[in-house]
């Protein structure tokens, strides 16, 4: 019997199932029936009491919209590994299975994990996005003065597992988002600036480097113990200056640092003053 024959019985055993797959290669299988369900050699864990609230699908491109809502009382899914991102962007497949045959299945087209929201209690809600959802975002580049690509990917060219750009150090104390360090010796003060901090797979960005001092951008959703390790990368105002006295690193800048502002546009020539020959501007 297929799962249509089943449905159409009237007598449904149904159950929804959710497969996700991290980037880190963990998979993780959880379901809404009240007891494990494998279905394609995936285990579907029941003890994360999974309830779906919302589930819209649309012809065209229009997005999808699909809306989970669960406990984390399960080894599988914690506030850590929430809060710490290693669910961001992970592939999603949502089944609708017969549990008493869980061969008979339907894979509806989800997409990637979303915004995840948490509740009093450990409860928490996912939004999924759908595969159009790739299709909304913006695509070409946008002319600006500053760099459009972030310190260490492909066109920037800087390699920051270089110990030039990256280092590791002893935390002594944290106070709300001010994290003091034991050492950064061989680090220009403000270096650390813009950069991050990655302590045991949670990275928080930098808003100021003072010293031993990191201010971050916001406080840690993990606490930061007395004596962890964590990885301090250098930061990047994105700027053209910035790239050329701290990176020297100008040749790869991404940015139009040269292109006339908006003041160009009410600028007129006034005879005696400037030299107003049709040359470069930049000269």
């Amino acid at each position: 019997m297929s799962l249509t024959e089943h449905l159409a019985s009237g007598a449904a055993t149904t159950a929804y199932c959710w497969v996700v797959a991290r980037k880190d290669g963990v998979t993780i299988g959880v379901t809404d029936h009240d007891e494990d369900v494998v279905v394609e050699g995936v285990t579907c864990s029941s003890a994360t009491g999974m309830v779906t609230t919302k589930f819209e699908q649309s012809l065209g491109l229009v997005e999808d919209d699909l809306e989970i809502e669960g406990v984390i009382d399960d080894d599988q899914i914690t506030v850590a590994d929430m809060r710490a991102g290693k669910f961001d962007d992970a592939d999603v497949k949502l089944y609708l299975v017969n549990w008493q045959d869980p061969t008979e299945f339907f894979l509806f087209p989800v997409g990637k994990f979303g915004k995840i929201t948490e509740g009093d209690g450990g409860a928490f809600r996912v939004e999924f996005l759908s595969r159009s959802h790739d299709l909304q975002q913006p695509v070409g580049r946008t002319f600006q003065r500053n760099c459009d690509t972030k310190l260490g990917e492909a066109p920037c060219g800087i390699d920051l597992t270089l110990p030039a750009y990256r280092t590791t150090t002893t935390v002594q104390t944290v106070v709300g988002s001010t994290v003091t360090v034991l050492s950064l010796s061989g680090y220009d003060n403000g270096w650390f600036t813009f950069g991050s901090i990655n302590v045991d797979g949670q990275i928080i960005g930098i808003r100021r480097h003072d010293g031993l001092v990191l201010e971050l951008r916001r406080e840690p959703d993990v606490p930061i113990e007395f004596g962890a390790s964590i990885t301090v990368t250098a930061g990047c105002r994105q700027d053209a200056e910035t790239c050329r006295l701290k990176f020297n690193n100008i040749t790869n800048f991404q940015g139009f640092h040269l292109i006339p502002g908006n003041d160009r546009l009410t600028d007129y020539p006034v005879r005696g003053q400037d030299d107003y020959d049709g040359g470069s501007l930049f000269k």
